[in-house]
């Protein structure tokens, strides 16, 4: 007998035995007990939660000889045929391989017949969604008032892509992710019934991994049972699975908090050397992140000691303000990182952006705290002083508004690189004649130069380079008139001074009124020649007009 996996071997026979959906089970069960069940249910989850497995046993329960307060028995003929697939009356069809009309036919044309083998028809449809639109229209009837020895059961991951008509006449079941603990549970019972020993570690790494699918973790755990024999570590899983150590994802927070960029990059060439998945590394990162704000609000949602030190060590390291930077950055590239040829690259210059970016996000920190309000405590007088305060210039002040500007790019390229990107794109002018007041202009996408921080953040550096006090004031300019838009506002006037021409046409009105008709639509040629609006007596144009 060849080999069975155990995604096959403990697949779940009863309702109990269904990891994680007790919502559903208790629901199904109460309503077989009290003759309750409706004649179309739609199962809607995640792949690998136990929609299949679930329709099954809800077949079994249906046609079981010998039920147990609903619960199949699992020893019967019919229970024994329904889990060898044998079993006549329960028929299995795949959506995404019989999705046209021509399979409903044929589905449509037995509903009609009565069981062969038991006492309901059990019809399981997975994949629904993927029906063509055709297929979908030819089942409704049928779904709707299908004869009484027929329940349809309906399994889809994509529940928006079904037809609302089709949902309206379905009893809904949403199946949720496995949590955690509960699938380490479950894969503990497989080992234990195997005799193969575990840490407790490791079944927790495949549990995230899996991400709530049952059927993933599994699966994964086959290739695990494979790899280690009879015992199963937690290093053994996190190097067949791609996964990198808790010390190296802890490190590259380190390397970030020193700014050790050569480090960042040592630490994401070893765990390519080691086979680690680099959207999994990101993904790791992403968690951490989290963990660490959390210590930072005195929160640590684990339990081990070493992992317990780490994160109160990082928490101290970063603050709210830098934990948030990274972690919007590290979720962008997790989402490029899936589709990406180069995902070491990406993440590596991710990375290393963060720990570039964070001293300039303690800088706009320090600012901001430097712009609050002072409390109004009256202060002490001071002895007047004669001589007269003035700002000393780094260098030779700039000459013109556009040396100015360029300086002023330049010296933010350095702090405040996003800030520098929307003014290379922004317009730096002297208002009027007055020397010390500055405009900028800038595009209203431009949303991060019109705040106020940002806006004292450009005039202390222009202050700076001039040597003396500035006012900068910031001016959105109006978006500028795309070609597109000067034709298309061409065409319209055009097509408005044919209307009023057609209007006043003596032969048109003639025609509109022996025919009873009215004007539907009028259009303008492409090679039409645009009237001269002041003289309408002189234009020439070609007129173009359907009525009925």
């Amino acid at each position: 007998m060849s080999y069975l996996v155990y995604a096959r071997k403990y697949r779940p026979r009863t309702f109990a035995e269904v990891v994680g959906q007790q919502h559903i089970s208790r629901t199904l069960l109460n309503s077989i007990r009290g003759g309750r069940l409706a004649h179309a249910l739609i199962f809607n989850g995640p792949r690998g939660v136990g929609k299949t497995s679930m329709a099954r046993i809800l077949a079994k329960s249906l046609n079981c000889m010998a039920p147990v307060e609903g619960e199949p028995c699992g020893t019967c003929e019919n229970c024994v045929a329904i889990d060898q697939g044998a079993f006549l009356d329960v028929v299995e069809i795949d959506a995404a391989s019989n999705r046209g009309i021509d399979s409903m036919k044929t589905l449509i044309e037995e509903v009609d017949y009565a069981p062969a083998m038991g006492q309901v028809k059990v019809y399981i449809i997975d994949e629904f969604h993927m029906l063509t639109r055709e297929a979908f229209n030819a089942f409704l009837k049928t779904l709707e008032e299908p004869p009484p020895h027929t329940v349809f059961v309906l399994a889809t991951t994509d529940l928006h892509k079904v037809n609302p008509t089709i949902l309206s006449r379905c009893q809904r079941h949403d199946f949720r992710r496995i949590p955690r603990d509960e699938m380490v549970q479950a894969l503990a019972h497989i080992l234990g019934n195997e005799g193969i020993a575990f840490e407790t570690d490791a079944l927790q790494i495949i549990a995230t991994t899996s991400e709530g699918c049952m059927r993933d973790a599994e699966s994964i755990l086959d290739r695990v049972v494979s790899y280690c024999g009879e015992r199963i570590s937690a290093a053994d899983v996190m190097e067949l699975v791609g996964i990198a150590t808790h010390g190296m994802v802890f490190g590259v927070f380190q390397a970030i908090a020193a700014g050790d960029l050569p480090r960042i990059l040592t630490l994401i060439e070893q765990a390519n050397e080691t086979g680690a998945d680099m959207r999994q590394l990101c993904r790791q990162l992403l968690e951490t992140t989290r963990l660490v704000y959390l210590a930072t609000q005195g929160i640590i949602p684990v339990s081990d000691e070493e992992s317990v030190e780490q994160l109160q060590q990082l928490g101290k390291a970063f603050d709210t303000l830098q934990l948030d930077a990274i972690y919007s950055m590290l979720r962008e590239c997790f989402v490029e990182i899936t589709h990406s040829p180069f995902p070491q690259y990406d993440l590596e210059f991710c990375l290393l952006k963060s720990a570039r970016l964070l001293p300039s996000v303690e800088v706009e920190r320090l600012i901001g705290a430097l712009q609050a309000p002072e409390p109004s405590v009256v202060p002490a007088p001071a002895a007047p002083s004669t001589e007269k305060k003035t700002l000393k210039p780094a260098q030779q002040p700039p000459q013109t508004t556009e040396a100015l500007h360029r300086e002023l790019v330049g010296i933010l390229d350095e702090t405040h690189p996003h800030v520098a990107a929307f003014l290379r794109h922004s317009r730096l002018e002297q208002k009027g004649s007055q020397p010390d007041t500055y405009i900028l202009k800038t595009a209203p996408c431009n949303h991060d130069l019109m705040g106020q921080d940002k806006r004292g953040l450009l005039a202390q550096h222009i202050a700076q380079l001039l040597g003396r006090p500035c006012q900068l004031e910031v001016q959105v300019e109006a978006a500028p008139d795309t070609l597109a838009r000067q034709e298309e506002r061409q065409r319209t006037d055009l097509q408005e001074h044919f209307r009023r021409e057609l209007m006043g046409d003596e032969i048109y009105q003639g025609l509109v009124e022996r025919f009873q008709g009215s004007l539907m639509d009028l259009r303008v040629l492409d090679d039409a020649t645009p009237p001269d609006i002041e003289d309408e007596n002189d234009s020439q144009a070609d007129l173009h007009g359907e009525g009925t």
